[in-house]
């Protein structure tokens, strides 16, 4: 919740509006169940049974190609809260139980307005009979999204990713392999035949040109390779109009996705 009152120094219903939604803002920031007022924030207790402190954040993919820059999908990424900080930090799936993400996904699923859902999921997940039996569930549900895509995190095991991947696709569900930390040698063995729909490469965090200079190459390398099999791939961490304008005329990348476009955020509760 975001609150404010009518001040003196107000010229119209507007400055109250913008300072309400500007603390709405805030308290999505800082985390649900949340109140904001004129820029303070006050912790609310969490609901009952709920203690874990994790939620998923939404960040959207776009396409540049677009005249709008449409917003494709959007990709959602696990976070923890730290009382003590008060502050929200990217969380390792790996941490909940099956069913306490798989509860977490439906949450952040059903606020959705465009519920087309891209999903980073670790290689222990990805190959868990459970993660696909239930990710194929809820794919098949009618409170399931309109299409789910998963970034794979790491490589595995040839046969043990091909029937995977086969699995996900009777389901519907589609497959992305992040190839940011991807070897050349171990993608070797892909060469032949590769199952993805996919590939996606994220940009350093580092603000270092250098650092993100050896990145763009790098992402121009992995673009000619989808070019190669005839996929899309989709380019993380994009902060700058400059990297936009790369991703354009260089190397002709059009999905995109990072701060440049919005920061990620807890999306809003219906």
């Amino acid at each position: 919740m975001g609150v404010s009152q009518v001040q003196t120094a107000d010229k119209s219903v507007e400055d109250v509006y913008k300072r309400a939604d500007d603390s709405l803002y805030v308290s999505k920031r800082n985390g649900r169940d949340t109140i904001t007022v004129d820029g303070q924030t006050r912790q609310v207790k969490l609901k009952a049974g709920i203690n874990d402190n994790y939620a998923f954040f939404v960040q959207g993919v776009y396409d540049d190609e677009t005249a709008d820059q449409a917003r494709i999908r959007n990709e959602l990424t696990l976070y923890h809260h730290d009382n003590q900080t008060n502050q929200w930090e990217p969380a390792p799936a790996t941490e909940l139980s099956v069913e306490r993400l798989f509860q977490l996904i439906r949450e952040a699923v059903v606020n959705l307005v465009l519920q087309r859902v891209q999903l980073p999921i670790p290689q222990a997940r990805f190959l868990d009979a459970k993660v696909i039996d239930k990710l194929s569930q809820f794919m098949r549900s009618s409170d399931g999204p309109e299409t789910l895509t998963l970034v794979l995190m790491q490589l595995p095991d040839k046969s043990a990713l091909q029937a995977a991947v086969h699995a996900y696709h009777l389901a519907g569900i589609d497959v992305i392999l992040d190839v940011t930390s991807c070897e050349k040698q171990a993608f070797a063995q892909l060469q032949e035949s590769h199952p993805f729909d996919g590939l996606k490469y994220t940009l350093p965090a580092t603000e270092g040109m250098t650092n993100r200079a050896k990145a763009l190459l790098s992402a121009q390398a992995w673009y000619v390779q989808a070019l190669e099999w005839a996929i899309p791939i989709i380019i993380g961490g994009i902060k700058t109009k400059s990297e936009v304008d790369w991703a354009q005329s260089q190397a002709k990348i059009h999905l995109l996705i990072g701060d440049y476009y919005e920061t990620a955020e807890l999306p809003i509760i219906g």
